[in-house]
Order: C-alpha cells, then structure tokens, then sequence
C-alpha cells in the first residue's frame, strides 16, 4: 500500500480554506460562544464574589444555574458538531455533493454519534492507566482514526467502523501512526497561527498583572476586570481563533478522507 502523504495533505489545504467547508463550524461555534458569553456578563457578579471566596448561599443558586446551563448548551454545541463533522466527510469524499452531504450526515447520525462515543470512551478509559494512560490513549485514538470516514464512505454501522479502522491500523500500524502525526502536526499548525492574537492578548494581560509574583484568587478578579477593558480586543481575538478552529476541523477531516480512500484504494 502506497501512501500519496503530499498529495492528501494538498488536497485538505485546499479543502480547507473555501469558505463552505468551514463556514458551518465557524457559524455554530461563534453562536455558542456568543450565548456563553453573554451568560457569563450577565452573571459576572456573583462570580467575582464567588471567585473572591465570598461564603454566601445566595450566590450558589446563580453559579449552579450558570454552570447548569453552560453544561447544557455546551452538550447541543457537541450534538451538533456530530451531524456537521457527518457533512464534512461526506463533502470530502464528494465535494460536488455539499446539499446532499446534510441529508445523507442525518440518515447516519446515530451511527457517527455511537462510533464517536465509543472511540472517545475507550481513549478516556484508557488515559486512566497510571502513569502510561496517555501513551494508550494516544494509540486508541490512532487505531480508531478512519472510523468516522468507515460509517459515511463505506456506510457501516459504527460495529463494523471501529472493526474497519482496527484492521487498517493492525495491518500496517507505521504508516497510520505517519498519518495520524502528519494530519495532526498540520492541523495543529494552522491552530496556532490562528491562535497568537488571542494567546498573546492573553499572555501580556497575564504578566502585567501577576507582575512576577504568585497568582492569586485577586489576580484572578483583576484578570476578569482587565477584560472587560479590553472586551473588543478579546473577541475580535476569539473570533480568529474560532475561524482557525474551524479551518482546522475541515483539514483534518478532509486529510482523513483522503488517507482513508487511499488506503481502500477509492
């Protein structure tokens, strides 16, 4: 099996960047991102007095129906990111068919929900193993790699998927560990350069006010002050990253699909 690394990662990069492939994600995660972070303003508050160790019943409700909700809105974010995830492998096995790729991500979502429950368990259960847990939960998730590409090109269920991507990774687990490490170097990369604005904002933020000393629950009230100062700076921040985050989803789906027929010989 001959594995084309240059071509598959042209092609992502080139995937990536029109604008359809990663406008869902970024449209979904600005609206999440938008409603937490009006319900954090609004509560800010009764988090500064709860940050601040402030020993008040009244301040639990508001903190408990925050995080509550937050826990809440986070789990439709995810739920739906599935479907969207569903689409994009579809797209990438079949640019011309982007309209159909949400009817045909729908008709499959309980599999691509249960194969991607399964692979994230078996990589958390994993990661508990004293000390070698990340080792583990490293390799679950390079032998569950092509399961998602398994349910939308091949249309398994997500039994057959996981069996699927095990048996690409036991027959030549080096070249799938190179592609994992390929794929994720790439996508790592096109995060972090999406990410400097928001990490320098945050580092210089940072080392003015801890001011070379310890970090305090007061430094952390005066970190929260000291955003809303520069609240625009810290969302246009935000916004860039997200948009990094979501060119970043779209590679890497797109890199797995390539890999994946490759391998199956598409």
């Amino acid at each position: 099996m001959k594995i084309d690394y240059a071509d598959a990662i042209r092609k992502a990069l080139v995937f990536c960047i029109r604008p359809k492939r990663w406008l869902p994600y970024f449209i979904m995660d600005v609206a999440f991102f938008a409603v937490a972070i009006a319900l954090i303003v609004n509560n800010i508050p009764y988090l500064m007095y709860f940050f601040a160790g402030v020993e008040d019943m009244a301040l639990i409700g508001p903190a408990a129906s925050l995080f509550f909700t937050l826990i809440g809105l986070f789990a439709v974010w995810l739920l739906l990111g599935f479907w969207v995830n569903g689409a994009v492998v579809h797209q990438g096995n079949k640019e011309k068919e982007f309209k159909k790729s949400w009817s045909v991500s729908y008709h499959k979502y309980l599999s691509i929900l249960a194969v991607t429950a399964i692979s994230g368990l078996i990589a958390f259960v994993a990661s508990l193993i004293p000390y070698v847990g990340w080792v583990f939960s490293v390799f679950a998730g390079i032998a569950l790699f092509f399961v998602l590409q398994s349910v939308v090109v091949k249309d398994n269920g997500f039994m057959k998927a996981i069996q699927d991507s095990w048996h690409i990774f036991r027959k030549q687990p080096f070249k799938i560990f190179l592609i994992w490490l390929s794929v994720s170097a790439m996508a790592g990369l096109i995060l972090a350069i999406f990410a400097i604005p928001l990490l320098g904002l945050i580092f210089n933020m940072a080392v003015q006010l801890a001011g070379g000393g310890s970090v305090s629950t007061a430094t952390f009230v005066n970190f929260i002050f000291e955003l809303e100062n520069q609240f625009t700076l810290f969302i246009a921040s935000i916004i860039v990253f997200i948009l990094g985050m979501a060119i970043s989803r779209a590679f890497t789906l797109k890199a797995q699909t390539e890999f994946y027929n490759q391998i199956k010989k598409r």
